[in-house]
């Protein structure tokens, strides 16, 4: 009986018979052909055996099985969904947080007046979230072709597929806060022009107009600092579900 087993962490490759086997460290390729490798090939029964009894089936445990479907490429697909997710949520805390590194220790701290949360950020903290839902769908109705509709195993997996969509419910629900949209949405520049225009028109006359500057930056800053405290929480449990 043939079977074949893939495992993404291990280069070794192990081809064998009842009668006889390979081990070795060569990909049947043109890099390989070219690159060093070394393997071995061996006839010896009891060498056979020892690797059937002992090695295969740890081997086995760590990997994925090849089935008439070749699921790598969602596999694969999975892997850059889950690196996608990894990296915009650190690129989001890289955005509100500020890793503190001097004699005294080492430690990140939220930057309460001047945070630099962006829409696009938050905009691809829901586009990668969302791509990963749909290939756990995908790995959901591989997970019923391969084990033929198994209730116990499909149980499982749909118990994990709908903690995850709930959580993407809840990523989608946290992105759209006010207090997230804004202190991304917010301009310095675009509210003092807005409030030399709004609140100080009438006086905003030559001689006054640096005072007028002067004062709606004020209250710029103000907001400055307000914003972040009043979303530092909700900053927090989007990190977190992510």
């Amino acid at each position: 009986m043939r079977s074949t087993f893939f495992d993404f962490s291990n280069h070794g490759k192990i081809i064998m018979t009842d009668s006889i086997v390979y081990v070795g460290s060569a990909n049947y390729s043109e890099e390989s052909a070219n690159n060093t490798e070394f393997g071995f090939i061996s006839s010896d029964k009891d060498l056979i055996d020892f690797i059937k009894a002992e090695v295969l089936s740890n081997i086995q445990n760590s990997s994925v099985p090849y089935y008439e479907y070749d699921y790598t490429a969602l596999l694969l697909e999975a892997n850059v969904a889950l690196s996608a997710t990894y990296n915009i949520k650190n690129e989001l805390y890289e955005e509100v947080y500020r890793l503190h590194d001097d004699v005294d220790g080492e430690w990140y701290y939220y930057v309460e007046h001047e945070a630099t949360l962006t829409v696009s950020t938050l905009n691809k903290v829901v586009e990668f979230v969302n791509e990963a839902c749909k290939i756990a769908s995908d790995i959901y109705d591989a997970i019923d072709t391969i084990t033929d509709g198994n209730e116990d195993e499909t149980i499982v997996a749909n118990d994990v597929y709908e903690e995850l969509l709930s959580k993407c419910s809840r990523i989608e629900a946290i992105r759209s806060f006010d207090t997230l949209i804004e202190l991304s949405e917010f301009d310095s520049e675009e509210y003092i022009n807005q409030q030399l225009q709004e609140e100080y028109a009438m006086e905003a006359y030559e001689d006054n107009l640096e005072n007028c500057i002067e004062s709606a930056s004020g209250e710029a800053m103000s907001v400055v600092w307000d914003l972040p405290q009043a979303a530092k929480e909700d900053i927090d449990e989007l990190v977190k579900e992510i």
